[in-house]
């Protein structure tokens, strides 16, 4: 009986992993996107202004 209750029990746990790790996985992309955009538009705002 105990083993049944643990292979139930184990699917969940995959599911909750698997989730979390793609929730993870795409903030961390989100954020390096977001990071590189602010770095481009700062680089090309000094640009503009040493050019200007």
């Amino acid at each position: 009986m105990p083993e049944r209750d643990g292979r139930i029990a184990a699917v969940p746990v995959g599911v909750l992993t698997g989730t979390a790790a793609a929730l993870s996985t795409g903030l961390l992309l989100l954020t390096a996107g977001f990071v590189l955009t602010v770095l481009h538009w700062q680089l090309a705002s000094r640009r503009y202004s040493s050019a200007g």
